[in-house]
C-alpha cells in the first residue's frame, strides 16, 4: 500500500521507522520546511514535497500519517479524506471543537479508515493493565489515578497549546479507555507558572457513571530531569478486589485475591504496534486504536475542562448534545 507522511519532525520520523519495521516502504514525505523534508526523505530513500496537497495529487497514496503541528491537523484530515486516503493522525485531533467536528464530518463523509495517534494504549504497561482489568482479577474498576509530569517541552508552540490538550490528553484517553466509557462531568484547575499562552500544569477530575472517578495531575517542571517517555507517568487502577499500579517504563504492581506480584515487562515499540493496527484497518480488517468518534469526544472533553476555570464541574452532556452528531 502506497504510504506518505506529512510532517518531518520527531513524530514523522517515528512513524517512518514504524512503517519500515512493518515492511512498508515510504513513497514520499512532506514538510513546509523543505530542508527538513529533504533530510527525512534521504533517510527513507523516498521523494519529498513542501506541500501536502501536492504530495497527495502526485503520489495518490493509500495511506497517510499526519504528523504536523496540531494547527494543521483538521485541514490535513480534510485533504486526505478528499483524496480517499486512510489516515493515521497524531494527537491532538484538532485545535478546537469546531475543527474536530469538521474533521470528523470529512472522515464520515468519505468513509475512510481513520485512527488517531494515542500510542500510549500500545505501551506494555498500559496494555497489560488493561488485560488484567478485563480479566476481572481486580474486580470492577472504581478509580483511576494518573500523574504525568515532564521537563520543559520544545518547540515553544507545543507549550503554548496548553498541557491539557498536548500532554494530559493521553491521560484522559487512557482513563476513558480503562473505564470503557466517556466521563459525565469534568472539573479542572490550571496553573500558568511559566507565563506561557497555555496552562503549564493542571489537575483534572473526571466523573463517570456509578460514582466512578479518574484523577489526573500533570504538567511541565522547569527543574525536572530528562524523564520524558520513561519515568514521567505513574498510574493506579483501583478495583473492588485489588489494584494495578505502575510506571511508564513497564514496571507493574498487582494486588488481587490471586497474587501480590511485581511485573517487569519487556519493552515494546508502541509506534510499531499502532502502525500494525492501522495497516489492518486500512485493509478493512478488525483492528484496535482510537476511532474518530472517540477522538471527537476527547476534544469535547478537553474544551469542557478548559471552561471549568476551577469553579464547578461541567456536565459534558449538557449543551453539547448537538455537537456529538457527526
Amino acid at each position: 500500500m502506497k504510504t506518505v507522511i506529512a510532517g518531518c519532525g520527531v513524530m514523522g520520523k517515528a512513524h517512518g521507522n514504524a512503517y519500515r519495521a512493518r515492511g512498508v516502504e515510504l513513497a514520499a514525505v512532506c514538510d513546509a520546511d523543505g530542508d527538513r523534508a529533504e533530510k527525512l526523505a534521504a533517510e527513507f530513500n523516498c521523494r519529498y514535497y513542501e506541500s501536502f496537497p501536492d504530495m497527495l495529487r502526485q503520489e495518490k497514496p493509500d495511506l497517510a500519517s499526519i504528523c504536523t503541528p496540531a494547527f494543521h491537523h483538521a485541514q490535513g484530515i480534510k485533504e486526505a479524506s478528499q483524496a480517499h486516503c486512510a489516515v493515521l493522525c497524531e494527537k491532538p485531533f484538532a485545535q478546537s471543537l469546531q475543527e474536530a467536528k469538521q474533521a470528523a464530518q470529512w472522515v464520515e463523509k468519505e468513509r475512510i479508515p481513520f485512527r488517531l495517534g494515542f500510542k500510549m494504549r500500545y505501551e506494555a504497561g498500559y496494555a497489560t493493565a488493561k488485560r488484567i482489568l478485563e480479566s476481572g482479577e481486580i474486580g470492577a474498576l472504581n478509580y483511576v489515578f494518573i500523574s504525568h509530569f515532564q521537563p520543559l517541552s520544545q518547540p515553544a508552540w507545543y507549550m503554548d497549546r496548553g498541557v491539557i490538550a498536548e500532554l494530559l490528553v493521553h491521560s484522559c484517553d487512557l482513563a476513558c479507555w480503562f473505564f470503557g466509557e466517556e466521563p459525565l462531568s469534568v472539573w479542572a484547575r490550571m496553573e500558568y507558572r511559566m507565563h506561557k499562552e497555555g496552562e503549564d500544569q493542571a489537575l483534572l477530575e473526571l466523573d463517570f457513571s456509578e460514582s466512578k472517578k479518574a484523577v489526573i495531575c500533570g504538567g511541565y517542571m522547569e527543574q525536572f530531569p530528562p524523564v520524558r517517555g520513561k519515568h514521567d507517568f505513574v498510574f493506579q487502577l483501583v478495583g473492588e478486589k485489588g489494584y494495578v499500579a505502575g510506571k511508564r517504563n513497564g514496571c507493574l504492581e498487582v494486588l488481587s485475591p490471586n497474587r501480590i506480584e511485581t511485573l517487569s515487562l519487556e519493552e515494546q515499540n508502541a509506534f510499531e504496534r499502532e502502525i500494525a493496527d492501522f495497516l489492518l484497518a486500512a485493509k478493512g480488517k478488525p483492528a484496535g486504536g482510537a476511532f474518530v468518534t472517540e477522538n471527537f469526544r476527547i476534544r469535547r472533553f478537553v474544551r469542557a475542562a478548559g471552561n471549568t476555570a476551577g469553579v464547578n464541574p461541567i456536565d459534558i452532556r449538557r449543551g453539547c448534545e448537538h455537537e456529538t452528531k457527526l
